[in-house]
């Protein structure tokens, strides 16, 4: 990341952290610290509208997911993309419930479906919507594949959980793993009854590719809008063929400046 965009990052923290979060204090004295690679010592987000997000204490960079959703908007701020309120929306990677809270706010007549398969994020995405009373919310302890089965799911720094993922993408790290559930996107639409997904918003650490390229046609036909972040972790990951088998199924993309890095956005719709 350039020093520009290092700036312009930092202005934006500051400056919406401020507009969004009550805490903003410990907010700001945590991304302080983040700067030193110290973990956070708050373990809440209270945002001005009396929501609380719950988090692992002593976490290190949730500040980075909390910058994405909510003070970057980085899934729903393009104009195609905004969230309205009767959208039915499926989250593949909750994590702890920043975008399902904040989407299911926005949905406020419609249904989050939210899918998070490691048990420790689970834990507090379920807390994180029953402490909100938020009602239009479903939420699974699985992980969306393109299988209906049971899955090595992998995750390094045990207490403090980070790198989660179906792939060991961090290999210089000690890895743990547990057995996760899954199920694959067509038969979670058939289990459900879902008709028409009007938002998938994806961030599920290298799954993305057999999720999307390996549906059926129907099941693809179904949903009008993708807001994914796609990642680089095995040789056969590649986004530029997952941007063309979304352009050959009917999407029009808003694709990254390049595929270069090992991480980015891309965004479809038809």
């Amino acid at each position: 990341m350039s020093i520009r965009n290092k700036i312009k990052g930092s202005f934006i923290y500051l400056i919406n952290g401020y507009r969004v979060l009550s805490n903003w204090p410990a907010f700001y004295t945590d991304l302080f610290r983040s700067f030193f690679g110290l973990n956070n010592k708050s373990y809440l987000y209270e945002l001005r509208d009396r929501t609380k997000i719950k988090v692992h204490s002593n976490s290190l960079a949730l500040n980075h997911v909390f910058y994405t959703v909510f003070l970057k908007g980085e899934y729903d701020s393009l104009e195609k993309f905004k969230i309205r309120e009767e959208d039915i929306i499926i989250d593949i990677g909750a994590h702890l419930g920043f975008f399902t809270i904040k989407a299911a706010k926005k949905a406020c007549n419609g249904t989050v479906y939210a899918f998070e398969p490691f048990s420790m994020h689970y834990e507090l995405l379920k807390e994180n919507i029953l402490s909100n009373n938020i009602k239009n919310v479903k939420f699974y302890n699985q992980a969306i594949t393109d299988k209906t089965s049971e899955l090595s799911f992998y995750y390094t720094m045990h207490g403090d959980p980070g790198d989660t993922s179906l792939f060991k993408i961090n290999p210089e790290k000690k890895t743990y793993e547990e057995k996760v559930k899954s199920i694959s996107l067509q038969d979670f639409f058939n289990q459900e009854n879902i008709e028409n997904c009007n938002f998938l918003k994806m961030d599920c650490e290298g799954a993305e590719y057999s999720i999307l390229m390996k549906a059926n046609d129907s099941t693809l036909a179904k949903i009008q809008r993708i807001a994914m972040e796609w990642h680089k972790f095995e040789p056969d990951h590649d986004p530029k063929g997952l941007a063309e088998f979304l352009k050959e199924n009917g999407f029009n993309l808003i694709e990254p400046p390049s595929y270069n890095e090992k991480t980015g956005f891309l965004f479809a719709f038809r």
